[in-house]
């Protein structure tokens, strides 16, 4: 019998399998340029300074001190209790060799990730006559960023100094001030990254799926879903993730939940009744006509006179519902509460101080990534009940 079994399944396989295919959802960027304490960025950079060989860290023009880099120097934590990223890394390119990745390949993710490290110690200054941004004793880094990013030097010390400005038809270049400098330099630190990551998920699914690979074809999902984060300082990308996870969860109650519910009935079936806590009213609490996106929208359209606190008066104004906690006059904080799922009492709720200078901030960033051509050239998440806000 067992054999049966076993040649049935063979058989199966053999008739269903097809092609393996990997994508990338919702990357974590902010942790390239944005460290907790006692946490590392991405391994990949501390095993690269550790796994080349000498010549090759002095063609990247790297050291393979971690803490010389901004973007790894942030939270001190630079190694891992029984890892040796220098095998690690040696594995990797073990890996990427095994699926006809290495050589080239393998040398311009080199590149990309030093240059993501130079781009981190690109400093700025105001100049003493105006707010404008300059370089501070950052020449030789961001030649070194542009070298290995193969772009031309001016034009890359252009696109993080300046912006471009279209009025009546003509062009203009405007001077950035070092705060929207700073911006510009990480939002092109992660747009590289996930850029870079995006491209080495393609290049592995087109060799798992041995040039096979199709979208019209039917197929089976897995989903590694991340879990709520909370941190002291919540960025609108962190807002953006956990927005996400309220939206799979209002999925699965809809599809798990309710239409199950829905056909057992139909059928006749008996099932026992139970309550479940959904999460609509947590949603429409961000993405109603008078949500928190909208509301943001509105403000980052203001330019420079959209403000933080003008933002949080007017969520507090119009997003008014039982999951929203207003600051009080002496306060800044925000609060919205996550329902907890399958419970219609256990809600807990968690504060976050809310900066004036977090929407600026935000606005910024979205007008950098909005004009990037410009640019031209583990934790494991721990559930929460809490949707970190601003």
């Amino acid at each position: 019998m067992c054999y049966v079994l076993c040649a049935m399944c063979y058989v199966l396989c053999a008739m269903c399998y097809v092609l393996w295919y990997i994508c990338s959802y919702m990357l974590e960027k902010s942790r390239v340029v944005t460290l907790s304490a006692n946490e590392r960025n991405y391994h990949i950079f501390y095993q690269l300074i550790r796994g080349v060989t000498d010549e090759r860290l002095m063609e990247l023009a790297l050291e393979r001190e971690c803490k010389e880099y901004k973007y790894l120097s942030a939270s001190g934590c630079y190694e891992v209790p029984h890892v040796d990223d220098g095998a690690d890394y040696h594995e990797v390119v073990r890996s990427l060799e095994g699926f006809n990745l290495g050589g080239e390949f393998t040398e311009g993710l080199e590149c990309t990730l030093a240059a993501i490290l130079h781009i981190g110690n690109v400093a700025f200054r105001s100049t003493a006559n105006s707010d404008n941004a300059v370089f501070e004793k950052s020449e030789s880094t961001v030649a070194y960023a542009a070298g290995l990013l193969g772009v031309d030097v001016d034009a890359f010390k252009q696109s993080l100094t300046k912006r471009r400005m279209t009025v009546v038809g003509e062009t203009i270049l405007v001077d950035l001030r070092v705060e929207q400098s700073v911006n510009c330099r990480d939002s092109l630190a992660k747009q590289l990254y996930s850029t870079t990551f995006d491209m080495l998920v393609e290049a592995l699914a087109e060799a798992l799926a041995g040039g096979n690979a199709t979208e019209d074809e039917s197929f089976i999902g897995v989903l590694d879903i991340f879990g709520f984060e909370i941190f002291t300082h919540n960025t609108l990308e962190q807002f953006n993730i956990n927005y996400a996870n309220e939206k799979l969860q209002s999925y699965f109650n809809e599809d798990v939940f309710t239409r199950e519910m829905a056909m057992y009935k139909r059928e006749g079936v008996s099932v026992a009744h139970f309550d479940f806590k959904d999460n609509k009213e947590c949603i429409e609490l961000i993405e109603g006509r008078a949500g928190m996106i909208n509301l943001l929208n509105e403000e980052c359209s203001l330019g420079d006179a959209g403000t933080g606190s003008s933002y949080l008066n007017k969520v507090c104004c119009y997003c008014r519902q039982p999951l929203l906690l207003c600051p009080t006059s002496s306060s800044t904080v925000l609060t919205a509460i996550h329902p907890t799922p399958h419970s219609q009492t256990h809600n807990h709720t968690h504060t976050h101080t809310h900066s004036t200078n977090h929407h600026s901030r935000w606005s910024e960033h979205s007008r950098r990534v909005a004009t990037s051509t410009d640019h031209a050239p583990p934790r494991t998440p721990s559930p929460s009940n809490t949707l970190p806000v601003l």
